[in-house]
């Protein structure tokens, strides 16, 4: 299930939206999120991960699967991004971040991802081993 252009330009009208809000820097690294050239870095894509993504996602229109799918990935990368992580709790993390990458990788072609996206999985090992993002 391919993500449509009047999706993808519904998005972008969000993200310009909430770009007129925030500070420059913010507004520049949303900007880089859905335009050809250089790219976004992962940490960029984390910027989507609470209000701004929620919002720019709503506006998407999606399908509701792939909606559904793709809020779990917002909501997993929330987690992976806070700033307390308790060990007890990385087992369920891990769990939570497999299955919410399996459900957009079954409604989203292959097209649309890329490693950035497939790294969230081994995310949890990272906090694992070395903290905390």
């Amino acid at each position: 299930m391919a993500v449509g252009a009047a999706a993808l330009e519904r998005f972008r009208a969000a993200l310009a939206a909430i770009s007129e809000a925030v500070p420059r820097s913010i507004a520049g690294r949303l900007a880089r999120l859905t335009t050809a050239g250089k790219k976004a870095k992962t940490h960029t894509f984390f910027l989507l991960a609470g209000p701004f993504g929620l919002f720019a996602l709503a506006c998407a229109k999606l399908d509701a699967r792939l909606e559904d799918a793709m809020m779990r990935v917002l909501r997993v990368c929330c987690r992976l991004w806070d700033k307390v992580q308790k060990r007890s709790q990385l087992g369920a993390l891990r769990v939570e971040v497999a299955e919410a990458v399996c459900a957009a990788e079954r409604y989203m072609s292959a097209t649309e991802m890329d490693i950035k996206f497939h790294n969230l999985i081994h995310l949890v090992d990272g906090i694992e081993n070395l903290g905390r993002l």
